[in-house]
């Protein structure tokens, strides 16, 4: 009895893990002269947007967490797209669109399906890598985020944080350095 009673309930830690994939934002190259980004997942909601909002958009922004509805400038004006694209269940949707001139100057966006500001629905899968040059403000940088839906009742901010990617201070990648080497030293010591 007892072992049927922890099968259930460990299937049913599984099932639950499954209904809530996740979309994963990675950022693969981020310098002051340029992003990369890598974007794949599921959303585990639909997207939404308040009082005639735009469900259907998602963003890249940088610092969500402490800049929800305030502009916050991380790049210059001469940002631009060099390549990438991101997919919807294996379909292309609108190109990419780099705000830095408004009130979301802060944000590179698109939106769903061509045509359509419908809700991204909760299993849609997005895929794609996106490669940015021009003039960024790494030392500005926290995380870097995908956000979805707009929130038209407070100043256009962006709805519902999807996924985060956090920027290492360069003193944890020093660190790390240092103890990866040390780890080597002391292991080849012993070796010899």
């Amino acid at each position: 009895m007892k072992k049927k009673l922890y099968l259930i309930l460990a299937a049913s830690v599984l099932a639950a893990g499954i209904a809530q994939a996740a979309l994963i934002l990675t950022i693969d190259e981020f310098t002051n002269t340029g992003l990369t980004l890598t974007l794949g997942g599921t959303f585990d909601a639909d997207s939404v947007g308040v009082a005639t909002g735009l469900p259907g958009y998602i963003a890249i922004k940088a610092n969500f967490a402490t800049t929800k509805g305030v502009a916050f400038n991380w790049f210059g004006s001469d940002v631009a797209l060099d390549s990438g694209s991101i997919l919807k269940n294996g379909t292309a949707i609108n190109a990419v669109q780099i705000m830095n001139s408004s009130d979301q100057s802060d944000s590179m966006y698109t939106w769903n399906t061509p045509g359509s500001y419908t809700s991204f629905k909760a299993g849609d899968a997005l895929s794609g890598t996106l490669v940015f040059s021009g003039t960024f403000d790494t030392s500005v940088v926290n995380s870097i985020d995908l956000i979805s839906g707009i929130d038209k009742t407070s100043g256009n901010a962006w709805n519902r944080l999807e996924a985060t990617s956090v920027i290492p201070e360069p003193s944890v990648l020093a660190l790390v350095g240092v103890f990866g080497a040390g780890v080597f030293g002391i292991r080849r010591f012993f070796l010899i």
